[in-house]
């Protein structure tokens, strides 16, 4: 089963139909979650179910503040990004 996060719902779909398997989908957008998780072995005419959001999260997960706690001990964190 390879790795659906991120791909649009038409990529997703097509790469299905490539492998033989049925896709069962929730939401449009672009791929959050999927089970049998990515590495499974999934029999042609198997199932694959995967969830699907028009949110863009890597915009969502950069505008993310870091809260002091987890800064504290870590350099990286501390010089990186800004309070």
């Amino acid at each position: 089963m390879p790795d659906f996060r991120g791909l649009s719902k038409k990529t997703v779909l097509n790469r299905c139909i490539d492998l033989g398997i049925h896709l069962q989908s929730e939401g449009s957008g672009v791929a959050i979650f999927q089970s049998p998780s990515p590495g499974s072995e999934v029999p042609v005419g198997g199932y694959c179910n995967v969830k699907f959001t028009k949110t863009d999260l890597k915009r969502k997960v950069a505008g993310l503040e870091v809260h002091p706690a987890a800064r504290q001990g870590n350099p990286q964190l501390s010089s990186s990004i800004s309070p």
